[in-house]
This record gives C-alpha cells, sequence and structure tokens, in this order.
C-alpha cells in the first residue's frame, strides 16, 4: 500500500542486493537464512555501504551474534520470529555512499538521460554528491517501476515464494 517501488537482486559493485526499496531514500536488505553462508556478508556490506543510503541484515537467529562481528556499526540487524520481526538495530544513514559506485550502477544510456552526459568523470565534476544520490533514486524508480507495479497488482494472486518470479517475468 506504500508509495515505493522495490527491486530483487540489484547489482552494487561485485555484490548483489537481495532487496532493494526506493523512495525518498534507497534501503538495501541482505538476507542471511539459517541454511546460508556468511562468507560474502563483508564484501557484501562493503560494496553496499558506497551505494545506498540504509542497509539492513535481515538474519537467522543462529548467525546473530556472527552478524554483529561482521557488519557496520550503522547497520541495521533484523530477525524474524514466526511473522514477527525483532529489530536488533535500526539502520542509520551510510556516511560513506560513494557517487563513482553510485554512478557505475546506472547504464551509459541512464547517465546520459538523466545527467545529459555519459562519461563518469565528467558527471563527478559537474554534479553535486547530494545530487547524483538523488538522481540515482530517480533512476532505480524509473528502472524497476513497471516490475514493482505488475507484482502489486498481481498480489493476491503470487504466493511468496514466487513473488521473485513473477517480478522477473511479469506473467500473467
Amino acid at each position: 500500500l506504500k508509495d515505493y517501488t522495490a527491486a530483487f537482486e540489484v547489482r552494487a559493485k561485485s555484490s548483489r542486493a537481495d532487496f532493494l526499496v526506493i523512495n525518498g531514500e534507497t534501503k538495501c536488505f541482505e538476507i542471511k537464512s539459517k541454511i546460508d553462508t556468511l562468507k560474502r556478508l563483508e564484501k557484501q556490506s562493503c560494496d553496499y555501504k558506497d551505494v545506498f543510503e540504509f542497509n539492513t541484515i535481515v538474519t537467522d537467529q543462529k548467525h546473530l551474534s556472527i552478524v554483529k562481528d561482521i557488519i557496520p556499526d550503522y547497520y541495521g540487524i533484523w530477525s524474524f520470529e514466526g511473522d514477527e520481526k525483532v529489530e536488533f538495530r535500526k539502520a542509520q544513514k551510510s556516511v560513506h555512499l560513494d557517487s563513482s559506485s553510485q554512478l557505475d550502477l546506472m547504464t551509459k544510456r541512464e547517465r546520459k538521460i538523466y545527467f545529459g552526459l555519459s562519461e563518469i568523470d565528467q558527471i563527478l565534476l559537474d554534479f553535486s554528491k547530494d545530487s547524483i544520490n538523488e538522481i540515482l533514486k530517480g533512476v532505480l524508480k524509473d528502472r524497476y517501476k513497471d516490475r514493482w507495479l505488475f507484482v502489486k497488482s498481481n498480489w493476491n494472486k503470487i504466493l511468496p515464494i514466487d513473488l521473485q518470479f513473477f517480478y522477473n517475468t511479469n506473467i500473467n
């Protein structure tokens, strides 16, 4: 019911964020279930902090103490007990946003449309860090809005396990 756009498996540097919500802010969620390994979590958290404003690890209780040691203090940590969300730590805005990494998320065509130029070095000279971050949100919302609108309009017909499939295929 909320006015946001969301996406699954969004590239961020050399990682892929499990879930991204874009509204007035970018909110990244990395999910680590009890059967997942935490081998890549440190690298993933380094990649996400450069690109997304708020980052949260959603983990099983099994991994909780290890996750707390691996991720930065400003990352949020959630777990679930049944259907109840347990928020161990609220995500704080990343102070490590890197405009170059954010621009690298965009295609050359997207940079040309939104900035009027496609070369990252020139955009970095011509636009402020805040402007680049704001424009990134618009790019991501536009890129993913149709897929997300399909999911929202078919929400009652899609089983939770099939959400990502229908998001990616938009098959009625």
